[in-house]
């Protein structure tokens, strides 16, 4: 499985970092920027030497506990409870307070990674309704040429402009005048072939300056609206 995956930034050794798990193949392929161990006081030798010693050799790491009092744990940080990793771009991330930066080759990133992430269908008069798509992925994605639609047999689609890109865990936001239903319709992407379906969402009323949206970025859609509208932004 290690050639599938390539590189990470975060291993999570297997079994305990026994000397049975964790070869040298595998964290060579997988190349950790950092890795964590679980373990506690014990009898049966996890974490094993060998498995430290090359953890220690690809990055940083992180022990649950002192586990096999034998062990030389060199400059692994024994952090006496839970390790805790944490990313708000999924491209910076922390462990334990100590930051670090995403470090995997970049993919090629397509719109076929968009989603759809929050929509108002409704503005007050005077001013626009718009779709808002965001990027999960961590490259910059050319949206040139890709369709925003409502349901079929609706409005005429809409092309996203040439030279359109969106950044890495970024927005793009398209504005328009009477193209969604107040009654409720589709909100679809596609891509620039314009028959191929990247994304959708299907809403069945639309109350004035209020949003659909899905909760956090990229998550699962809200069940209602929201008048904290989120515009180019982080959803909650």
């Amino acid at each position: 499985l290690a050639d599938r995956f390539g590189p990470v930034d975060v291993l999570r050794a297997n079994h305990h970092g026994s000397g049975h798990s964790t070869n040298q193949y595998y964290v060579d392929t997988l190349d950790p920027a950092a890795s964590a161990i679980s373990c506690g006081d014990n009898s049966f030798g996890h974490p094993g030497q060998a498995v430290l010693d090359r953890l220690l050799a690809t990055g940083d790491v992180w022990v649950t506990n002192l586990c096999d009092t034998t062990r030389n744990y060199g400059s692994a940080v024994l952090v006496h409870g839970d390790i805790v990793l944490k990313s708000t771009d999924g491209l910076n991330f922390t462990i334990n307070g100590t930051g670090y930066v995403a470090t995997d080759p970049a993919g090629s990133g397509t719109v076929a990674d968009i989603v759809i992430n929050e929509f108002l269908a409704r503005p007050s008069s005077g001013n626009p309704e718009w779709v808002e798509l965001y990027n999960p992925t961590g490259v910059a994605i050319d949206l040139s040429g890709a369709w925003i639609d409502d349901s079929v047999g609706g409005g005429a689609p809409k092309q996203i402009p040439n030279g359109t890109s969106i950044p890495a865990g970024g927005y793009y936001v398209m504005e328009f005048n009477n193209f969604l239903n107040n009654g409720g319709d589709d909100v679809r992407l596609f891509l620039p072939d314009g028959t191929t379906l990247v994304d959708s969402y299907t809403y069945s009323s639309a109350s004035t300056n209020q949003s659909w949206y899905r909760t956090p970025n990229g998550g699962a859609w809200s069940g209602s609206q929201t008048s904290t509208t989120t515009k180019g932004s982080a959803n909650p």
